[in-house]
This record gives C-alpha cells, structure tokens and sequence, in this order.
C-alpha cells in the first residue's frame, strides 16, 4: 500500500471521528434539563443501610450531626484501625520499608508499628520517597523474599 494514501486515509478518519464525537457531545448537552436539580442542597443523609443519619445544613453552611449517645462503641472498635494494635499481632517474618516523606502513612507511625511487632523482621528506610517505592526498595524486598523462601526451604 502507498504510505501516502495511507496517511491521507487516516486523516480523513479522524476528521470524520472528531466531527462525530463533537456532536454527539453538543447532542447529549441538549438532552440535559436545564434544572438539573430542585433543591441546591441535600438536608438528609443515609448511611449503607439506608438508616436516617438525621444531619442538616446550618445556616453557615456547615454540616450538623445529631449528638450520638454510642460513643463509648466507637472508641472501643476504633482500635481495629489502629495500625499500632494491628502489628502486635503479627507474628510472621516480614520486610518493611517506607520513606520520611509520606503523607499517608506517617513514619511516626510506621516506626511505631514496627518497634511493637515480635516477629522476624526487617526494615528498610528510604529517606527521600513519599507513598511509593523506588527500584531499591523493590530490589530489596525481592532480595528479603527470595532469602526468606530459600531459608525455608532447606
């Protein structure tokens, strides 16, 4: 095939498609009402189970919850989200590694949960990474690994 018509093919193709889509779009913004929505706030809230949680929009525009009588509940389970009681209970070989720049898993808290595990383990510090891993964090939990399972079995 002539690379020439080829390409004089293609960009018709596109034309034809960006033509096509355009309208399709200018199309679907007509079909729209033009008041989407009645009310411009939402003064009901249901949780999963679609029980009233009963909050209201203040006239600073602030959410409002109801004072709750279950506190005492919420406390008690809250210690299953925290990451701290969750690693004294592991009791497996583990390698672990993070960086001082992450946001999302502080190392504050990561160093806390793993001083408290009594487990084998290893930890590799990455000062300069955030919520990711480099190639040499990679490198050294595949390196961890590979010792662990060869360990194992012998």
């Amino acid at each position: 095939m002539n690379p020439i018509k080829f390409f004089k093919r293609l960009s018709v193709t596109k034309k034809v498609m960006t033509i096509s889509i355009t309208l399709l779009i200018i199309g679907y913004i007509f079909c729209l009402p033009r008041q989407l929505f009645h009310v411009p706030y939402s003064t009901v809230v249901a949780d999963r189970h679609h029980e009233l949680l009963g909050a209201r929009i203040a006239p600073d525009g602030q959410w409002r919850f109801p004072p709750r009588t279950t506190t005492p509940e919420k406390i008690k389970t809250i210690q299953y989200f925290d990451v701290v009681n969750f690693a004294r209970q592991v009791k497996v070989p583990g390698f672990y590694t993070f960086g001082y720049n992450d946001m999302v898993c502080p190392p504050t808290t990561t160093y806390s949960a793993y001083n408290v595990i009594n487990a084998p383990k290893e930890l590799f510090v990455a000062e300069t990474t955030a919520h990711y891993a480099y190639a040499e964090q990679w490198s050294a939990a595949w390196n961890w690994v590979m010792n662990f399972l060869k360990n194992k079995s012998k």
